[in-house]
């Protein structure tokens, strides 16, 4: 299987009518125009920016159709198909091959403490019923599974799987997996914090539920290393260190209500409806998160590398 994917992958947000119980497709559909726009590589749908683990099933398959339609084959649009048993993710993942995805996202299974083994035999097990490429997403924290170097190996030698998004925020991790895979496998880098490092050692691109927002930074922090100017990426990387910090405080607000107020703040649309049980930020952490957006002065960054 070649691939050729690299670059900027945002995983879009599901926005959600104001009392939370629709999706507002049209919304959607104008946020994919902005992020068509500003010249990200793929999307993602219905990936946990995007809270997949609040939707159903109907609602997973009419988001993937309504965003392949909308792209019309601009950019590769990886639908989002994970789920808590491997007949679930099939059925999902052969919908969004049905309606022509470029490839499907998959986690392990949560809750539930899964053996390697097991792992093994969950993505070989949808690897085995598709023709689509299949993204393994690897993000210990919310899954808490861990598909290991090792698993990973074990996949690409038996099921020709070659992508994979770590969001298991170890560039030990990422390394590992580069040499058991002999360097095979193209890995897109989940967390902003160590994003840069890692490109700078094999990584084929990032994938940002921040880039919602402020696509341009990471798109232009991607140039830059493509470039080979990587003081001055670095240089963008400490500057938005301080909104990284701030949207990993799990313990008081979760991750996508972060994105969805810096959309917000940018000016671009109302989009803060959130579904239960995940909330909106506070009017404090609206408000220190605006604070923090003022000194990084997204507008500023991209003015002073704009002849870059």
């Amino acid at each position: 299987m070649k691939n050729n994917l690299s670059g900027l992958i945002t995983p879009i947000v599901t926005i959600y009518k104001n009392n939370g119980d629709g999706i507002d497709y049209e919304k959607m559909e104008e946020h994919i125009e902005f992020l068509l726009s500003r010249g990200v590589n793929a999307i993602i749908p219905s990936g946990s920016t995007g809270d997949f683990f609040n939707l159903n099933n109907i609602e997973r398959k009419k988001i993937a159709e309504t965003v392949i339609n909308k792209v019309n084959n601009k950019i590769p649009v990886f639908i989002g198909t994970s789920a808590l048993t491997t007949k679930e993710v099939i059925d999902l993942s052969l919908h969004a091959e049905s309606v022509g995805a470029s490839g499907v996202m998959i986690s392990p299974p949560f809750y539930m403490p899964l053996s390697d083994e097991e792992i093994y035999h969950h993505f070989f097990s949808i690897a085995k019923e598709l023709t689509i490429p299949i993204m393994i997403y690897n993000n210990p924290v919310t899954t808490g599974q861990h598909v290991t170097p090792g698993i990973i190996k074990k996949l690409k030698e038996n099921a020709n799987i070659v992508l994979l998004k770590d969001s298991s925020g170890s560039v030990e991790n990422f390394q590992n997996t580069m040499i058991e895979t002999k360097f095979g496998i193209d890995i897109f880098i989940g967390e902003e914090l160590i994003s840069v490092e890692c490109m700078l050692i094999g990584a084929k691109g990032i994938i940002s539920g921040l880039s919602n927002a402020i696509p341009e930074v990471f798109i232009k922090i991607l140039e830059l290393i493509k470039n080979n100017k990587y003081s001055e990426a670095a240089a963008i990387h400490y500057k938005l260190l301080p909104l990284y910090n701030f949207s990993n405080l799990f313990h008081s607000f979760n991750y996508n209500s972060v994105v969805k107020s810096l959309i917000e703040i940018r000016g671009l649309k109302q989009v803060t409806a959130s579904r239960l049980p995940l909330m909106p930020l506070s009017k404090k952490y609206d408000s220190e998160l605006k604070k923090i957006m003022e000194v990084i002065n997204i507008e500023g960054i991209l003015n002073t590398f704009k002849n870059n």
